[in-house]
């Protein structure tokens, strides 16, 4: 799959989300961390809103064995559809903080 990002000015934004907002979705703000451990490269994805406190961990490991960094702790997610952007940007999304 390819994906292509550009930055766009804030008037554009505006143009384009008052032209194509989709009512039944919130706009994600993320804060992201880059760094490379062991040669891996990491994402440290930090949701800001609408899940605050909530932060997802994103690796490629292009077929290699990952190793994940001793001062990272957490619940493991692989491959979970429910933690992408796109499914938590829906207004139905249940809130991946809360235990069931």
């Amino acid at each position: 799959m390819v994906e292509l990002k550009k930055i766009i000015s804030e008037d554009t934004y505006n143009l384009l989300s008052r032209s194509s907002k989709d009512p039944n979705r919130y706009v994600v703000n993320i804060k992201r961390y880059c760094f490379i451990y062991e040669k891996q490269s990491f994402n440290l994805d930090k949701f800001v809103y609408p899940f605050p406190g909530l932060w997802i961990l994103r690796v490629d490991s292009s077929g290699m064995e990952i190793k994940m960094p001793p001062f990272l702790v957490g619940k493991e997610c692989t491959d979970s559809k429910d933690t992408s952007s796109y499914t938590l940007s829906l207004k139905t999304a249940r809130n991946p903080n809360t235990v069931y």
